[in-house]
This record gives structure tokens, C-alpha cells and sequence, in this order.
């Protein structure tokens, strides 16, 4: 077993029972800036950290420890600021930064730091596999995301955003006291990206009325270019879908390869009468969007939702 621990500047030995860990930390306390709660907790903690088997007898009686201490009065000399327990554990100061080469992915990137793809796609707002030559990468010392802070942020809002552990945000930056560093970054532990919400129309039979902008909405119901024109006032007379683009450069509209939110996309070539389709959100680096429709993704007579998809899944957006 691994022995020579050190605890507050002291020797502790990993073999010895946590009673006599206890014992130990009672004896220095007069010596050391702690007060008794935080000697507890900070035994409960080197025992985790250190995978002691004693463990989980030493939390039990740090636990009971502090309910002792609590439902006493406490010595009025001790110091109220308790020690952080410094033993080698990652912190934000060990975000690493690299350039991507030829032939990165995400998925070689995360094995090659050894976290999640996810933390690389997330601490760097990525949203398709590969990556490009020469990009500056934030790669998280754990698995979570690296956040730069913003104006307004506080530990409690990104711990909500994020469903990660507030003590573990603390801890892991250090920012207790110091507070959140403005326009730097930190590293949120275990955190999650939130779900992007991209719509607001859940209802796969739902019949939208909304009023074009040129009268009657002139498509058949049921259709992709109904479902479109529900969506988007478009003129009437554009036909079926694969002359959407046609008609939409001769009505003055634009005609692009690179899709805005709101915007139709639009194909000549799905089927015979082509297919058109409507952008709910565009990934911010631009090369990914996700798009609802009628028929193609869920079948006749309803409304589907993609997920993340390249923008290449059209070739045409029309937006006015």
C-alpha cells in the first residue's frame, strides 16, 4: 500500500484506520489554520481522491463528525477560512491549446487528449467530424466544456445552463473567491451543452394558417410546398417545388448555397417535383442546419424535425 500522504504539511500513512487519521488531524488542529469541519472534510476528501479503502468509513465519520461540531458551539479561536486540499488535480490553468493538422478529426482529437468528442465539440462550438487545418482547439483537461466567460455570468447560471455540480465548478477553477474571470476561461466539469430549441411547432398533423403575404396560399395541402408557404409567405405561382428557385430569382428573392434560419431549402432533384423545406437554425460555424418538413421525413400528412445536418443536404436557400 502506498504510504507518505501529506495532510496540512503532515505525514499520514494510507495503512492506518481513520480513526487514527482522526486522531491525527485532533492532535494538529492547534497547530493548523482549520477549523475542526474543515479538517473533516478535508480527511473525507484525501481518503476519495486517493482511492483509500478505508473511504467510505472515513466520509461516514467526517458526517458524523460535522453534525457534532454543528449542534455545538464551535472554539471562537479558530480560523474560519478553511485550506484547499492542493494534490496535483486538474484545474482550468490545464486547458490545452492546439492547432489541428492535416487529416484531424474530432474523434482522433478527443482520443488523443483522451475526453469525450462531445467536450471537443462543445468547447469549440464544432458540428461536423472533420476539422480544419490550422484551427486554434480548446481541449478541456477533463471531460466537460471550456466556457469563456461573459459579462453578466455567474457560477450558478452556468452551473443551470450546463447541468453541471456548482461545488464541482467552484473547485475546479478556484473562483470562490476570486469570482468568475471575465472574457477568460474556465473549464465546467461534466457539463452538457443545452439542447438547441429550433422551434416551436412539436405537432407532427398540426395545420398552420398563417396569412401569405400575396392572399391565397395558392399550394395543395399536404405538400411540401403547402408546409413551406405555411412557414414563409411566398407568391402563390411558383409552382411545384423544383421550380422554386426559379421563380424565387425572378420574384426578386435570394437564391444561395448558404442557408440562414427562416430560409427555404429547396432541391430540384429529391423526386420528380422536387422538395422544399424550412431552416429552424443554423450551427454558428455555418456549415451545419437543421430543417423541418412535410412528408420526406416522417411520412404523408406530416410535419418531421432533422437533426444536425450538412448544409450540402440542399443545394438551394431562398430567402427574401
Amino acid at each position: 500500500m502506498v504510504t507518505g500522504l501529506v495532510w496540512a504539511g503532515h505525514g499520514i500513512s494510507l495503512d492506518t484506520s481513520s480513526h487514527t487519521i482522526f486522531n491525527q488531524i485532533s492532535n494538529d488542529l492547534s497547530e493548523a489554520p482549520l477549523d475542526p469541519i474543515s479538517s473533516a472534510d478535508i480527511a473525507a476528501n484525501i481518503a476519495k481522491v486517493s482511492a483509500l479503502p478505508e473511504a467510505v468509513s472515513v466520509t461516514n465519520q467526517a458526517d458524523s463528525y460535522n453534525a457534532h461540531l454543528l449542534s455545538t458551539n464551535i472554539d471562537s479561536t479558530t480560523v474560519a477560512k478553511p485550506q484547499l486540499v492542493a494534490g496535483g488535480l486538474e484545474s482550468r490553468k490545464d486547458i490545452v491549446r492546439y492547432t489541428s493538422v492535416n487529416g484531424d478529426t474530432i474523434s482522433s482529437v478527443a482520443a488523443k487528449f483522451n475526453v469525450t468528442t462531445n467536450s471537443i465539440r462543445w468547447s469549440n462550438d464544432l458540428y461536423s467530424e472533420t476539422i480544419p487545418v490550422g484551427k486554434l482547439l480548446l481541449i478541456p483537461p477533463c471531460n466537460g466544456i471550456v466556457y469563456k466567460v461573459k459579462s453578466g455570468d455567474t457560477i450558478d447560471s452556468i452551473a443551470a445552463r450546463y447541468s453541471a455540480d456548482k461545488a464541482q465548478l467552484i473547485a475546479f477553477n478556484d473562483v470562490e473567491i476570486s469570482g468568475l474571470p471575465v472574457d477568460d476561461y474556465i473549464v465546467i466539469p461534466g457539463g452538457t451543452q443545452p439542447s438547441i430549441s429550433y422551434s416551436s411547432y412539436q405537432s407532427s398533423s398540426a395545420v398552420y394558417n398563417f396569412s401569405p403575404l400575396y392572399g391565397g396560399i395558392g399550394y395543395t395541402y399536404g405538400y411540401c410546398t403547402y408546409y413551406a408557404a405555411t412557414r414563409v409567405s411566398v407568391p402563390n405561382n411558383w409552382g411545384n417545388a423544383n421550380t422554386w428557385a426559379y421563380y424565387a430569382r425572378l420574384s426578386g428573392w435570394t437564391v444561395s448555397s448558404t442557408p440562414i434560419a427562416g430560409a427555404i431549402a429547396q432541391s430540384p432533384y429529391m423526386s420528380g417535383l422536387g422538395h422544399v423545406a424550412y431552416v429552424e437554425a443554423v450551427s454558428p460555424d455555418g456549415t451545419m442546419m437543421k430543417y423541418s418538413d412535410m412528408n420526406a421525413l416522417c411520412g404523408w400528412n406530416c410535419i418531421g424535425y432533422s437533426d444536425w445536418v450538412p448544409i450540402s443536404t440542399y443545394p438551394n436557400y431562398i430567402y427574401h
